[in-house]
């Protein structure tokens, strides 16, 4: 049965370290006077070893693999993708079956590669999770360090605040000079755009 994607891995995830440990303490003697520590009241003490943490550490590696908890699509085999719970980008989710078809309904959801899909399928076909439900909004910036890689920060004027937006992989050729808030003369506003800049005012730069 499919893990609900609200489960709570963390708690699942300590569920595991603690059951492990409980099984490491007893089959290492914590259970056993002989091979134990006696305190004065009587109770049984045990320490440890680094190798031995180390030990408990990959037992829980490999359990959690053997579940399928994952933090990234790397830790899931070919054809599976690592599932997680909606507006939880960061966090750990279980390797699930990529869709390999879904139904053609427009409801829109941003995933958490920032770009906007059909649907939840859609998404999960293209092996990316839902970051919030709804078309992406594009990213408030002052700056072109504040987008993304082939995104520029276009703004209404060359002070305050804007929004990114992509980069254009190309432009007619049309003059139609704009001066960029660069102190350059373009062409044409598309060109501007293609080269990160945003435009001044139309006309060439005087």
């Amino acid at each position: 049965m499919r893990p609900c994607k609200y489960f709570r891995i963390g708690y699942f995830r300590f569920v595991i370290v603690l059951g492990l440990l409980a099984l490491f303490l007893t089959l290492n003697g914590c259970a056993q006077d002989t091979n134990a520590d006696q305190d004065p009241q009587g109770e049984c003490s045990c320490d440890i070893s680094r190798v031995e943490f180390d030990a408990l550490v990959e037992r829980i590696v490999a359990l959690e693999k053997l579940l399928g908890i994952c933090s990234s699509n790397d830790q899931c085999s070919s054809g599976y993708y690592c599932d997680k719970a909606n507006e939880d980008c960061a966090g750990d989710g279980f390797c699930q079956e990529v869709p390999t078809g879904c139904p053609d309904v427009w409801d829109p959801i941003c995933g958490c590669d920032g770009d906007t899909y059909g649907n939840a399928c859609e998404a999960a076909a293209a092996g990316v999770n839902v970051d919030y439900k709804g078309e992406c909004m594009p990213s408030v910036c002052s700056s072109n360090d504040h987008c993304n890689t082939g995104e520029y920060c276009h703004k209404s004027g060359c002070d305050g605040t804007g929004f990114c937006n992509e980069i254009p992989p190309g432009c007619i050729d049309l003059w139609a000079p704009v001066c960029g808030c660069d102190g350059n003369t373009y062409g044409n506003a598309c060109e501007a755009a293609a080269a990160g800049v945003t435009v001044e005012h139309e006309g060439a730069c005087p």
